[in-house]
């Protein structure tokens, strides 16, 4: 995303689909997630499950 300014984005599953987090150094842990080709902002991770167990991904 922007890595001069510490924003870093990492693909994950969201409901059967790769969506990619959004992570900015020192944050304990990401804190949005958009979809692939999306630009404008990010939803908040805790309030827009379910989340694939990365265990289960094929």
């Amino acid at each position: 995303r922007d890595l001069a300014k510490g924003w870093f984005e990492f693909p994950a599953r969201r409901a059967g689909r790769t969506v990619l987090l959004a992570w900015r150094l020192g944050e304990p842990v990401p804190a949005g997630w958009s979809e692939r080709g999306q630009r404008a902002g990010h939803l908040r991770v805790d309030e827009n499950g379910p989340w694939d167990d990365p265990d289960d991904v094929s």
